[in-house]
């Protein structure tokens, strides 16, 4: 399991286009197309909202983090193997949100 965390991106309603460097070790350490389209994994993707406080202290000025979870969406790893010709995958994607969040 890896954590990665992108850029935070500002506004309302931003465009999310970052880059992702994951390390991945194939079955059997073979990378022939045939063992790659066999893997089963799932590329796992939480998305936070992530809001900056600001806030005067007697020490001076403190800044507050909050990230609050928006939801999540997963990605086959066949589906990211066959647009690795491109580089990317894009599109508008639903995520898995609980529904207090919508």
């Amino acid at each position: 399991k890896s954590v990665k965390t992108t850029p935070v991106f500002k506004g309302n309603n931003p465009a999310w286009n970052a880059h992702l460097d994951l390390q991945f070790e194939p079955p059997n350490k073979s990378w022939s197309p045939s063992n790659l389209m066999k893997v089963s994994d799932y590329l796992h993707l939480n998305i936070f909202d992530t809001k900056v406080w600001k806030k005067p202290d007697v020490d001076g000025q403190v800044t507050k983090l909050e990230k609050r979870w928006l939801g999540s969406i997963r990605f086959p790893f066949t589906t990211l193997y066959t647009a690795s010709a491109k580089g990317r995958i894009e599109g508008v994607f639903e995520i898995d949100a609980p529904p207090h969040i919508i």
